[in-house]
């Protein structure tokens, strides 16, 4: 079938001014415009056979025929004018599933997409009767949609028939630049080359001025980041961002230029920002790697992106740690570590984050005694921290509270008490900074002091310290200096107190 559908549609016009009542060529010149995409002439020629036909008893019996024909051209009519409906709305998916439909219906010969997870429904390889204009409108929405390798297919196959079909070599170079499979020197020669075919492809010449701007745009961008101006370039970036978006022009690119301002944000210390783009980042490769496919640390590894996904899943995991989502932090290193094997780097860093998601499941006693644990505080900044904490929620300053609040203060400074008890004691402290299991709430608390243990509740470790620095009675014959204080939990504020009241210790903070 040698598929020339202008010139069998000028030879059915010949043979219809011949003989006016032959349907047979309103039948065929019906069918190429069909070919040629154009269900407009279809409709009419269709339409001319029917009147032929009731103006003709002999041909009456072809007149449910004709109407069949005509309801499917005009259901196919209908489902391209959705299809330019969803395209002006940008909803992609919707635009390509009227396509397929149409075409489904225009050609029964057309195979269904029973193999492949994405949400063409068409066989590719089985396109060859249906309207190239329709194939390359399929294939630019295959794009939109990020489904690359597919309209790749599509190019390939239109142009193993016609080589030079500039349009196919346009699309086939749009492509492999969002695909970021060729150098960028390589899709421009491409697109020249379309342009010698048919100089007067606009796709083509516009294609080429966008991609020379975008690439001006991200060197720039590029070149500020070298230069250490990172919130400079992340506007650069930003924009860059906003124009491949536009142009529908995103692809492994757009992942590259959010790798790249994700570089830049954390430069800056923003992990929020870096995680945001990074997931973006990730989320979008996923989709133009795998498709429809949900894939697993083996599909990371064995993809042709592998490479660009160890560096988006290794800052994400990088910031996830510096923002204290440890447990995302963990969940990425996984990733890395089944896909980088025995990386010892990686190793060290899923043992770092799986140490610090324990740790942050417990109690945190530095955050309890507002201590950055960081700084590695001194012990005297332990115990001056405790003391604060200590008397701030002590159960007799809180008094007048409701119930609800005396219930929080009591818990806090039950926590505070367990924290001073753990940080207190060097081992306790040491096991608890290595991530051990350390039991606060019946853990013996260190003495203030040095040299002497204590045991007891938070009121028993506070009084020690209202003993002062001098005779603390009771504790092992350290006699003279302060009085010793004690305190009631409970009864008015006004009501008696031991040996002292709240005023009288108030002064040693």
């Amino acid at each position: 079938m040698l598929r020339k559908y202008k010139e069998s549609i000028r030879d059915c016009q010949r043979a219809i001014e011949c003989d006016k009542t032959n349907i047979k060529p309103y039948f065929r010149s019906a069918k190429c415009s069909l070919q040629l995409g154009d269900t407009f002439e279809a409709g009419r020629q269709l339409k001319m056979a029917k009147e032929v036909a009731q103006g003709t008893p002999s041909l009456k019996k072809q007149i449910p025929i004709i109407e069949k024909e005509l309801e499917m051209v005009e259901k196919v009519e209908n489902l391209m004018n959705k299809m330019e409906e969803h395209i002006k709305n940008e909803k992609f998916e919707e635009a390509l599933s009227a396509l397929e439909d149409a075409m489904l219906l225009a050609d029964p010969l057309l195979k269904r997409n029973t193999e492949s997870k994405t949400i063409s429904k068409v066989d590719t390889n089985s396109l060859g009767g249906v309207s190239l204009k329709w194939r390359l409108q399929r294939g630019e929405l295959l794009i939109r949609n990020q489904l690359y390798e597919e309209a790749n297919k599509v190019t390939t196959e239109i142009l193993k028939a016609d080589s030079t079909n500039s349009e196919a070599i346009t699309l086939r170079a749009k492509v492999l630049y969002l695909m970021n499979s060729i150098k960028i020197e390589s899709v421009q020669q491409s697109i020249r080359q379309a342009l010698s075919y048919d100089p007067d492809n606009t796709k083509a010449r516009k294609l080429l001025n966008k991609i020379k701007k975008l690439e001006k745009e991200k060197d720039e961008s590029n070149n500020l980041f070298k230069a250490g101006s990172y919130a400079k370039a992340i506007e650069g970036y930003d924009k860059v961002l906003e124009e491949q978006r536009k142009e529908g022009l995103t692809g492994v690119l757009e992942v590259k230029v959010l790798s790249n301002k994700a570089t830049c944000n954390s430069k800056l210390e923003k992990h929020k920002e870096v995680i945001k783009d990074s997931t973006k980042a990730i989320e979008l490769l996923e989709k133009i790697t795998f498709q429809s496919y949900n894939p697993g640390p083996s599909d990371y590894q064995t993809c042709i992106n592998s490479a660009l996904f160890t560096k988006l899943f290794m800052r994400r995991a990088n910031s996830y740690m510096k923002t204290e989502g440890y447990e995302e932090a963990v969940r990425d290193y996984k990733v890395l570590q089944q896909m980088k094997g025995n990386d010892r780097e990686i190793l060290q860093a899923l043992r770092s984050a799986e140490q610090a998601f324990k740790q942050a499941s417990k109690k945190d006693y530095y955050k309890i005694l507002g201590l950055d644990k960081n700084s590695n505080p001194t012990e005297s900044e332990i115990k001056k921290a405790y003391r604060k904490n200590a008397l701030k929620y002590h159960p007799d300053k809180c008094a007048g509270l409701s119930e609800d609040e005396k219930a929080e203060a009591e818990k806090k400074f039950k926590d505070i008490g367990e924290a001073y008890a753990v940080l207190s004691d060097p081992n306790k402290k040491r096991i608890y900074d290595m991530g051990g299991d350390v039991d606060g709430s019946s853990a013996s608390g260190g003495s203030p002091f040095g040299g002497m243990g204590m045991g007891g509740t938070e009121e028993d470790i506070l009084r020690m310290f209202m003993g002062g620095m001098g005779g603390m009675g009771g504790m092992g014959g350290m006699g003279g200096g302060m009085p010793f204080f004690t305190f009631s939990t409970g009864g008015p504020r006004g009501g008696s107190r031991q040996r002292g009241s709240y005023q009288d210790f108030s002064s040693f903070f």
